[in-house]
Formats: structure tokens, sequence, C-alpha cells
């Protein structure tokens, strides 16, 4: 997919320097950020996945987003809470119809949806199960229909079955929450959807052995609570048992703590080794920041909106790069409706991006520059975030965050080299918009809750890498 430059999200720049409004940068106050081209450290991740849209959701006059998605560089797209599509309860409504024959199926709205994924040039990753609007899970005794017809839909979507699409799906993700009980509903049982899944798995590995097949997409109580990681230790432990095929192992977070994704995907890595699962892939397939529940004041909107969210979201998506993550969708992309700002979406329901879609567009730059270099901030500085990254050119692309409700100055070392900043580009509370700013002699003041990408080209070109 050809990346868009930042527009309609346009760029200002800021004539006005930043020195005059923020107090002169001393080496006592300064955040000292040491970056050493010479020191490879592993690889940048394209962590870019989201989920939902680009189709509109939600008020009627919500537009289609496409070209939204494509200016900040998302690259995939989970096909989760795409309200009234992509649910087995309307995609195979009912659990009886034999699963061989096409009329039992319902196609038509996931199809539309489907379509804007495609043609908008992102990669499909398919949760099969349901959505939020619409929960509800096959009885036991129609597990065997409801297993089948999982084989039948990701063959229209991926093979072109019943005049489908012959698309690239990279992943098959197998339900959703299902330690939540509104994703599986009492009566239902544990036991109950570990035999499903594993009947399902199995059958989807057996008709499609190039794809990834995994799930289930536990919630963050399986990382921070004890009853949780025994759900998801069960979960693991029904699975070799019974000899199920686990490509990947999935999971969410919502935390405005950017350390607890880096624990979450250290934990997710442990728990693969434990049980005999070193192949497989580690998949957060849902993360924002998390706002209490009936909560729709300042706060919220400055976590879901605002720079404060921006920055914290930074953060974590420079926690997972050190993480062992492989895949990472954040929640969501387009919110449902203009009167609820503080929803979950990057964009609001009109098109328009929030800082969050801003600081977005800030990670997919840094991508370019895919090999991961030495950055070192300062212990004293655990609000401060930073990621580095150099092209095969040898230019530098830096990412940094600050996480704190003050103004931090920053001075930029450089080991082993010489590299020259001049300009920057910022999401702070000071503009709407990505803001160019100037830097003078590799020093600046970061705003409260800031978002920095800086981009450099190399005077002496020593440490090239190819």
């Amino acid at each position: 997919m050809m990346k868009m430059k930042r527009n309609p999200i346009q760029i200002i720049i800021l004539i006005t320097c930043i020195a005059l409004m923020y107090p002169v940068l001393t080496e006592a106050t300064s955040c000292q950020i040491e970056i050493d081209p010479s020191q490879v450290t592993g690889e940048i991740l394209p962590l870019l996945g989201i989920n939902a849209g680009p189709s509109p959701i939600g008020d009627p006059k919500n537009p289609d987003i496409t070209s939204q998605y494509q200016n900040i560089g998302v690259q995939s797209i989970r096909n989760h809470d795409i309200y009234g599509a992509h649910s087995m309860s309307i995609l195979y409504p009912n659990r009886m119809c034999d699963p061989q024959i096409r009329d039992c199926y319902n196609f038509s709205s996931s199809d539309d949806t489907f379509a804007a994924i495609v043609n908008g040039g992102f990669q499909p990753y398919f949760r099969i199960g349901d959505g939020y609007e619409i929960v509800n899970p096959p009885a036991p005794e129609e597990h065997e229909n409801w297993s089948d017809a999982t084989v039948h839909v990701i063959r229209h979507y991926h093979q072109g079955l019943w005049d489908g699409f012959h698309s690239n799906i990279t992943g098959v993700e197998i339900w959703n929450e299902p330690d939540n009980i509104h994703f599986w509903p009492k009566p239902h049982t544990q036991e109950e959807f570990f035999r499903l899944y594993a009947m399902t798995a199995k059958k989807l590995k057996a008709a499609f052995p190039d794809l990834k097949i995994g799930g289930p997409g536990v919630t963050p109580a399986c990382i921070k609570s004890e009853k949780g990681r025994q759900y998801l230790r069960s979960f693991l432990t029904y699975m070799k048992q019974h000899q199920v095929p686990l490509d990947f192992l999935s999971w969410h977070m919502y935390s405005n703590n950017p350390d607890d994704y880096t624990e979450g995907g250290l934990y997710i890595d442990s728990l693969l080794k434990e049980f005999g699962y070193e192949n497989a892939e580690n998949h957060l397939t849902e993360y924002n920041t998390e706002v209490k529940k009936g909560k729709a004041d300042e706060g919220a909107l400055a976590l879901r909106a605002g720079s404060r969210g921006s920055a914290i979201l930074t953060a974590a998506w420079i926690s997972l790069q050190n993480s062992g993550v492989d895949a990472a969708y954040l929640y969501r992309g387009n919110d449902p409706s203009i009167a609820f700002p503080e929803f979950y979406g990057i964009f609001y329901a009109n098109g328009k991006p929030k800082k969050t879609a801003l600081a977005f567009s800030l990670w997919s730059d840094l991508v370019n520059y895919h090999t991961k270099i030495h950055l070192d901030i300062p212990d004293s500085y655990g609000f401060m975030y930073g990621l580095a990254g150099q092209d095969d050119n040898g230019n530098i692309g830096i990412l940094v965050s600050n996480t704190n409700n003050m103004t931090q100055p920053v001075h930029f070392h450089f080991k082993n080299s010489t590299y020259t900043m001049e300009k920057g580009f910022m999401v702070s509370h000071l503009s709407d918009l990505v803001q160019e700013i100037k830097i003078k002699d590799n020093q600046m003041v970061m705003p409260p809750d800031s978002v920095l990408f800086i981009q450099m080209n190399t005077i002496d070109q020593v440490y090239h890498t190819s």
C-alpha cells in the first residue's frame, strides 16, 4: 500500500520559537537522550493495525474514512465491531441449517464492509465470532455446524467461494473476550468454549494451512488478575492436552500505564514457552487508554481525543516494540456518533482526526526507519519514552513521548557519529494539527503530554546500514 503523507491531516509550521513559551533550557533540567547509530538493537515492527472501519458506522451521515486511514499509515484492519456486519450471528444465523448450503448464509452487509477494507489496500485480520452489538454463542449441539460454517465463511472471504473475495487474510482469530460475560454469557460454560475453540481451530487449520489460526482475544484481566491468569492457563492446558494447533495467542490491554503493555507482552511470551507453543506469535488485538465506564468528563476526553491519550498510546506503542508482540491492533478507528467524542475511536464520527490519529501518523513515519538503534533515557525520567531507527541510507528517525503533565527540556546526544537536527513534528495541546517545529543545537522543550518525531540526514555515513 502506498502511504499518502498527512493530507488532509495537514501540518502547520510553528514559526514562533517554543523557547519563547517555555523556560530556557539548562543542562541541569534537560533530559539527556543518548543515541548510538553504531549499535543495532533489532527491528522496528510495523505495529500499525486498527479495529473497525473504514466503512461508516453509527449515524447515517457519518463518512467513509478510507483516505484518512491511508493518510496516517494504517496497514491492517481487524474486522471486529463493524456494527451490523462480520458477526457469525449475522453471517450464519440459523445454526441448524446445513453449512454446505449457500442460502444458509447472509453475506450482504459483511461483503460491503470487507470490500472497503481490501479495496483500500489494507490487510484483513479476520475475527470469527460475534461483535459487541450481537452476541449469541452456539449451544453445544450447534458446535459442529457452527465450526463447519466458519470454514465456509473464510473460504468466501479468502478463496472466493460463492462469489466472494480472493484476499490476503493473514490471520483468523477465533472469538473475542471469552472471559468476558458479555461475549460468553451464562449459561454457557468455560468448558463449552474450550471445546468450541478446539473444534473450530482444527477445522480451520486443516482447511487453510497457509493461514495463521489463533485466538481467543482475552481481556486485560488475563494479564492483571490471578483469576484471569488462571483462565488463560486453563485455556492453554486444554489446547495442549487436545493437540490443538495455535499459531498465535491474542489478548487485549486497556491501560494508562505504558509499562503494562511491556509486562503483558512478556507474560504472554512466557506462557507460550511454558506450554510448548514456542513458535506461536503474540498478538495484541485490542488496546487503548482506560476510561471508567460511564465517565464522560474532561479527563475521559483528554484520554480518548486529547494530547494526554496520544502521549500515553505513543509510549505504549514504543513499549510494545520491546515486549515480544508480533501484531497490534488499536481499538478503534471511527466513532459511531459525534455526540460521544470520548468513545474509543481515533477519528471523530465526522472523519476528523483526534490527536491519537495524529500520533499514529508519526508511528507510521518511524516505521520507515526499520533498523532499531540504541536510544537511552535516564531512569530518573520514567515518564519519557523513546525509540530510534535507521533506514538503509543511514538516515535517522526518532520518536519520543512525554507522558508527564509538565514541560520537559530534552537534549539529544549522538555517540560515534554526527547528526544535525533542524526540525521535528509534534502532537500536543498547542494545536489540533501536526506541528512542524524548529530545533536548535539538538535541544528543545517538549510541552506536557506531547509526542515528537524527528527525521535527520547523516553528515558522515560511517555507520551506513544495509
